[in-house]
Order: C-alpha cells, then structure tokens, then sequence
C-alpha cells in the first residue's frame, strides 16, 4: 500500500456515512452496465473529496473502509479468454477467483458480457488458490461456462485495494481500485500501475450517476480497461497486443 495515498484516503474515508455489506444486498447489480475510468491517484482523492454528499462507503465489521482483494484468474496456455477480449469478442467471459481478505471469503466467479454490452455474474464459495477446491470449480465452470474447464490454469495472480461506494438513492455502486499489482503465474513476472487507479461504475439502466458528473467535472473520461489483459500484457511480452495501447 502507498502510505501517503491511505493516510489521505482513510482521513477523507471517515467523512461518508456507513452502508454494510447487508444493507449492500439491495443493489448487488449482477446483471448492469459498466463504465470503467482509468485516474490518477491525486483524482482518485479529489474524487473521494467531493463525492461524500451523495454516498455512501461500504464498510466492514464496523471499521474497515479500504479493503484488500486478492485475484487469481484462469486461461489455457493457448490464451484464450485473453484473446477474447484483444480480438474485440463482443460476446466474452472471465473466470477467476476472487479473495476477500480482510472477511477471509473466496469465490470463483465467472463473468460474462454479452453483445449487447451488458455484464452478469455467477460464482460459488471455494478456497483460494486450493488445488483441493479445483474439482469444484471444474464442476461449476463446467455448468456455467462455454469454456473447457480441462484446459484451464492459474496464468495471473492481481492484488489491490478498493474503496466500495453506494449512492443514496440505492440505484448504483462505484468501485475505486488502487495500488493495482500483478504476478504472472507461468513466467513469474512481476509488474505494477504505479500512480494509476481504476474507478468502475455499475448500475442497472438510465439511472442517474452523479459521480460520472464529478468526473465530467474533473475531465476524467470513461476507458475501456480490463485488470486481467493489462496484467497480461504487462507481465508477458510475447502476448498479442495490437488492440491495445502502449
């Protein structure tokens, strides 16, 4: 963790009113539209700075604002569901599993986007990174996936920190990632987005935002960003990359 960008993101955190994971039920938004930014870590803060009128901040056992995730994600050695994703595939999926570490719970999760550019979700409790829970998981990709599940293995391994807001009207939910690492789980490279954040706003139909206001405001623009292909590309350099910029 950057020490400056907490201490100043935990003093800003304190401000917004609590909403617990419970309460979070009410807009879970497993099926939605997704609208990702890419920020700076200076916009990232001035954004929490201005932001806390008209949110929420998910906060767990009573205390703990910025959470601490864990990724593994899944691919053949032939990159398949990479090459989704870099071959413009409008109709895509990945399969990872998910650590939430401060509550010690793990899912794998497939997640789906289809033609139309809406995105849903499915997943099951496991273990993470247990060989043991893999026959599991082979059973639930099996049910839930167009890929094979017997060419699947761990190909990349994603650790950061994320601040969870929910507006207060209940209609929308914005993740705010940060100190964003990866670790490629075939060559064992290691890279970084140093100073860059991912915000990412989910919600479901013409609902008002008013964060992407701020962020009109700030002239922050909505991207097109995927964690799983920019740790790819970043950790393996033989990966097909003419769909992405430098």
């Amino acid at each position: 963790m950057i020490p400056d960008l907490l201490n100043d993101l935990e003093r800003v955190a304190g401000s917004y009113s609590p909403i617990t994971l419970r309460e979070m039920k009410e807009i879970r938004l497993m099926d939605r539209d997704d609208k990702k930014y890419v920020a700076t870590d200076s916009d990232i803060l001035t954004l929490i700075e201005k932001a806390g009128d008209e949110y929420f901040m998910q906060e767990l056992e009573g205390m703990i604002r910025i959470s601490h995730y864990q990724t593994i994600y899944y691919d053949t050695l032939q990159n398949e569901l990479f090459l989704m994703h870099q071959n413009g595939k409008k109709s895509r999926e990945k399969i990872r599993e998910r650590h939430y570490v401060d509550s010690s719970l793990a899912f794998c999760e497939i997640k789906r986007k289809n033609n139309h550019g809406r995105t849903s979700k499915s997943r099951i409790e496991t273990s993470f990174g247990d060989a043991m829970s893999f026959v599991e998981i082979k059973e639930f990709v099996t049910k839930n996936s167009n890929s094979d599940p017997t060419g699947l293995v761990h190909t990349l391994f994603n650790d950061f920190y994320r601040i969870t807001l929910v507006n207060k009207r209940m209609t929308e939910r914005v993740t705010i990632d940060f100190d964003i690492r990866f670790r490629n789980l075939l060559n064992g490279v290691e890279r970084d987005l140093s100073g860059l954040g991912v915000i990412e706003i989910k919600k479901d139909g013409n609902t008002p935002s008013p964060i992407s206001d701020i962020l009109t405001d700030m002239r922050v623009h909505p991207a097109r960003f995927s964690k799983f292909c920019i740790g790819c590309l970043l950790t393996d350099k033989e990966m097909k990359r003419n769909n992405f910029k430098s």
